[in-house]
């Protein structure tokens, strides 16, 4: 595996092992900072699976009300891969699959993502863009993560 997507793999799984343990309430509050926040840009767009377009501060506040408020749930990060390298960035896709997902339409979801991550340094997200999976893809999985 090439280095550049090894540390693409580390820093996505690692970040949604995060939110799983944010979510959860396992982990101490003060983590949100070094361990989400600053690895997003200032200048972050995400743009959810419903098409909203948030930023780091909205992420921010989203990210401190939720705190602990979904003990059950679960994510798997699957198929990562490196789409196209640009300098010190690199446009990377995946696919999450959530359980237990409180927040979101469906508790068993699955959704593709493609992001754009400066890994120059500590990796630095600049763009995320979310999209469900269609449901015959989602309802053929076990979930049994």
């Amino acid at each position: 595996m090439d280095q550049a997507l090894q540390i693409i793999e580390k820093e996505v799984v690692d970040l949604h092992v995060f939110f799983t343990q944010w979510f959860n309430g396992t982990v101490e509050r003060e983590a949100l900072a070094p361990r989400f926040l600053s690895h997003m840009a200032d200048d972050l767009v995400f743009i959810t699976p419903e098409g909203h377009v948030m930023g780091h501060d909205h992420l921010r506040l989203g990210f401190e009300q939720t705190y602990g408020t979904n003990p059950e749930f679960k994510i798997e990060i699957r198929d990562v891969k490196i789409l196209q390298k640009l300098g010190t960035k690199a446009l990377v896709k995946y696919t999450e699959w959530q359980k237990g997902a409180k927040l979101s339409a469906q508790a068993q979801n699955a959704r593709i993502s493609t992001g754009l991550i400066d890994i120059s340094a500590s990796p630095t997200w600049h763009h995320l863009h979310e999209t469900w999976l269609p449901q015959d893809i989602v309802k053929a999985d076990p979930f049994t993560f």
